[in-house]
């Protein structure tokens, strides 16, 4: 068992003796708090980041993400596409194996895929109207060919969401189904660099380094990293008290991450991101179904307060993160707080004069600052007019509800982040009626120029000109007030001092990839 000592250098035996035990030297497991559960480790089904965070270890993806976005190779190591962009052909690495031995071949492609779209759930729709069962071959043992139904702009960057199943495990493990989808519940069967070790769900999960790993390791890698489920905040500064905890959720409030700052094992590291925190506004349930009233909204909003104090962040002057340059629309301003500038909004809409007008303001329960947001907000719109419902629930709830407009509150706080290094994922995911029944899209758009501007993105494969029909989507969205846009999301966490600082991958949860992560003390 590898052991360092939590100090960069070494240190006396008298400097050591006058340690607390907790900071004396680094477990051989790393722990991790995540606020809410682990629902599903099935490459399928996958939606959230907790979810997404478990399969980027247990399996390895057709491609990977570097920091810039660039795709990068993983199970691939080369791929060529045809001039008329319509056929796409990877290579696989020889060395590649699954966590039990067996080597990973192009058979095992082709039957992910098929099963992704197949089951029709998760990151399938990732690949509507790209390719279908039928696009996707094996032209020998290692060369994987797919055919695409027309040329896309965006197929190549959702490769590394094409995490690979052993096929011949799962064939062994067949369900009436015919894809083994009970097996995969609840056993890993890829090659990624972590395997399962445990889990208790609802609670935790333990992951164990996958010494074989064909991607390879750091010197002085995490041997085992255990997800542990807690929104309370007391029982994360407990745990980081005691020395039990390596690695917060950025889903901390302000108070907790203090707290933690002071501790001598603890630092707070701060990152930009491509993630927007939103509110979304669900615009086919009143009175949100009214231009009048989402202005009103977004107007009665102290951006100040939530982006400097209760969750800090940059301020967002729309959807789309200026980390894609050339496709982020410049001009745009973010809004501000202007009390009378909401009172008039709700004068000109077509509730004007109703009393207490009624308004449901959801946000995840036990998440200590977006209740005060929503706390913030009912303030702010019941003195111009609204009756204020605070409607917490849990993450899994939340999911639910999202699946129609009726049980859609009218206001969500929602966090969103790139799921593959596209503008597209941020439009289609959140605002394509093809998407419409996920959380990511509460706010229900259902708007054909909407539609026909993301997919005429998708379909064109000249930047400059995609880029454009990006600018113009994002003035349409906020023309329209798609949502509030809150702030783009500066990640907030503690870490322990000899833990390597998080990469940020503009990708969902690459950036916990805890094989890119190492101890740095010596």
């Amino acid at each position: 068992m590898n052991r360092f000592t939590r100090g960069c250098l070494a240190l006396s035996v008298t400097a050591a003796l006058l340690m607390p035990a907790a900071y004396a030297a680094h477990p051989e497991m790393a722990t991790m708090n995540l606020v809410q559960n682990i629902g599903t480790i099935d490459p399928a089904k996958m939606t959230d980041y907790t979810e997404y965070m478990a399969v980027v270890n247990l399996y390895d993806g057709l491609t990977n993400v570097g920091p810039n976005g660039e795709i990068l190779p993983r199970l691939a190591e080369s791929w060529k596409t045809s001039a008329d962009g319509k056929v796409v052909t990877f290579t696989l690495k020889k060395d590649a194996t699954f966590q039990d031995g067996t080597p990973v071949t192009a058979k095992d492609v082709v039957w992910t895929v098929k099963r992704l779209l197949a089951l029709n759930l998760g990151p399938s729709h990732f690949f509507s109207g790209t390719i279908n069962a039928d696009s996707v071959s094996a032209t020998d043992s290692h060369s994987v060919q797919f055919t695409l139904l027309k040329p896309s702009s965006t197929f190549l960057a959702t490769t590394p969401l094409l995490f690979v199943l052993n096929s011949t495990l799962a064939e062994k493990n067949q369900d009436k189904g015919g894809w083994a989808e009970e097996y995969i519940n609840s056993h890993a069967i890829g090659s990624g660099p972590y395997r399962l070790a445990g889990w208790q769900r609802g609670s935790s999960m333990m992951l164990e380094r996958f010494a074989a790993y064909a991607g390879g390791f750091p010197e002085h890698p995490l041997e085992k990293v255990r997800l542990l489920t807690t929104s309370d905040e007391s029982t994360v500064k407990a745990l980081a008290n005691k020395g039990e905890l390596q690695l917060t959720s950025v889903y901390q409030s302000e108070e907790t991450l203090s707290a933690l700052a002071k501790l001598p094992a603890y630092q707070i590291q701060t990152m930009s991101t491509g993630t927007g925190y939103y509110l979304k506004l669900n615009h086919q349930r009143a009175p949100t179904d009214d231009l009048n009233i989402r202005k009103a909204i977004a107007a009665a909003v102290d951006y100040e307060t939530i982006n400097t104090q209760l969750h800090p962040g940059d301020a967002a002057s729309g959807p789309l993160s200026s980390l894609f340059k050339g496709a982020h629309l410049d001009t745009l301003k973010p809004q501000q707080l202007d009390m009378k500038l909401a009172a008039g909004y709700v004068a000109k809409s077509k509730y004007a004069g109703q009393k207490n007008i009624p308004l449901v303001l959801g946000y995840v329960s036990g998440t200590q600052f977006e209740e005060e947001v929503a706390l913030l907000l009912q303030a702010s719109l019941e003195s111009i007019g609204f009756k204020v419902t605070l409607q917490p629930d849990p993450w899994s709830r939340v999911t639910e509800i999202a699946g129609k407009p009726a049980t859609t509150p009218n206001v969500n706080q929602i966090f969103f982040g790139p799921t593959y290094p596209s503008p597209d994922s941020v439009f289609y995911n959140q605002y394509s009626s093809k998407s419409a029944g996920g959380w990511a899209s509460m706010s229900w758009i259902n708007d054909k120029q909407v539609d026909k501007m993301i997919d005429d993105a998708r379909n064109e494969l000249d930047e400059a000109k995609r880029n454009a029909i990006y600018q113009q989507l994002q003035q349409y969205l906020v023309d329209d007030q798609s949502d509030v846009y809150l702030q783009m999301t500066r990640y907030r966490f503690a870490i322990d001092k000899c833990l390597s600082p998080v990469p940020y991958i503009p990708m969902q949860s690459f950036y916990y990839d805890f094989s890119r992560y190492h101890w740095t003390c010596e």
